[in-house]
Order: structure tokens, then sequence, then C-alpha cells
């Protein structure tokens, strides 16, 4: 059985093997999965740029939020006190 697979894998396919193109498969997946999670951190990190902490003088709710959403998430008030500024 062992001898089978080591045969199908140098059946070639162009100028490489099928091991090599498989391998080389393997290679671009891991590179596109890095590529998107470097893209997700960096995008996290843009987006936490643009959050306040804010607290809402109605319902009392109490977290963060964009810089210029001037309303409470949960109650949908207009008075909102900005705490602190994240830079």
């Amino acid at each position: 059985m062992l001898e089978d697979l080591q045969r199908f894998l140098e059946l070639p396919v162009g100028q490489m093997t099928l091991r090599e193109v498989l391998a080389a498969g393997a290679l671009a997946a891991i590179a596109i999965i890095g590529v998107g999670k470097y893209r997700r951190y960096r995008l996290r990190k843009g987006i936490a740029k643009h959050m306040v902490e804010m607290r809402c003088l109605e319902c009392h709710w109490r977290g963060r939020a964009g810089r210029y959403a001037r309303r409470c998430p949960k109650c949908g008030s207009v008075q909102v006190q900005v705490e602190t500024v994240s830079s």
C-alpha cells in the first residue's frame, strides 16, 4: 500500500511531480491564511483607534463605542458622557 502511494505521488504533472504540486499548494494555502490573519489584525488595531469609553446618563450603560457615535447603544439616548479617549 505504501509503495502504491509512493508511485502515485511520483506521477508527473506537467514538469513537476504530484508531490511537488501538493507541497506548493500547501505552502500557498499557509501564505493565504497568514496574510488574512495579518489583515484582520491590522483592521482591528485601526478600529480600536476610533473607540472611546463612554457612559449613558439615562440608563447608566458604560462601555466602548465609536468616537463619533453620540448615542447610547443600549437605550438610544443622546445624553452620553465621554470618559476617556483611546489613542
